[in-house]
């Protein structure tokens, strides 16, 4: 959606190259800012709608064939905060899926495990030494963990604004699961920990039931950069 976006703003063009007509492109998306006025393609010429004011600038945003994890992570978090600004009080926060596939990649590349290719119901990846792991990312105040099944090991990661993030509990899974067994199991089979509680947690945890950073386990490191 977004190249669709840069070739109307780009008169048809994407690197000197025509895609569509420019006639079309520049009837059906003329440049305008506020105040200007939006063509709807029917001949109807009206003031433009506020998110298309708001939001065309982003299409001007050069897209390359790799990024890495902490320029999509701050790159994201600029555009969160310009629609903050253009549309409060929504808050947009970053969570869910999105958060949750950005903490896979940065344990991936800073632990020993490999990530499964296809999607797995209870575990995200493997050690070298058949360790399976689930992984959950929170750039809030709390991570999840299932209620309806103990994950073999569990790394919860918070990760940061620039990029980085902080390990806030790696360990075996049935250690935050004892925490939690008097807890009434959620219609989402997720509970919501805090940071603190997991930190708290990882205190606990020995030395050799964690999982191995690649530094420790003298592996090479993954690339810090994947094709989008």
């Amino acid at each position: 959606m977004a190249r669709f976006g840069r070739l109307h703003l780009g008169n048809g063009t994407r690197n000197g190259r025509t895609i569509i007509p420019l006639e079309w492109a520049g009837k059906r998306a003329a440049p305008h800012g506020r105040g200007g006025v939006f063509d709807d393609g029917c001949e109807h010429i009206r003031p433009a709608p506020r998110a298309v004011r708001k939001v065309e600038m982003w299409f001007n945003i050069t897209m390359s064939d790799t990024i890495s994890i902490r320029e999509a992570v701050m790159a994201l978090l600029q555009i969160v905060q310009r629609l903050r600004s253009a549309f409060p009080p929504k808050k947009f926060t970053l969570d869910g899926r999105l958060v949750g596939d950005i903490g896979e990649i940065l344990v991936e590349a800073e632990y020993d495990l490999t990530l499964f290719e296809k999607l797995e119901r209870q575990h995200d990846g493997k050690t070298q030494n058949g360790r399976l792991v689930q992984i959950k990312a929170t750039m809030q105040k709390s991570l999840t963990f299932p209620a309806d099944h103990i994950p073999n090991y569990y790394i919860g990661i918070q990760v940061h604004p620039d990029g980085s993030f902080s390990e806030v509990f790696n360990g075996p899974g049935a250690v935050v699961a004892e925490s939690l067994r008097n807890r009434k199991a959620p219609k989402t089979n997720l509970h919501s920990v805090s940071v603190r509680a997991l930190a708290a947690l990882d205190t606990k945890v020995d030395a050799k039931d964690r999982i191995r950073r690649r530094c420790e386990a003298s592996l090479p490191p993954t690339p810090p950069t994947r094709p989008v």
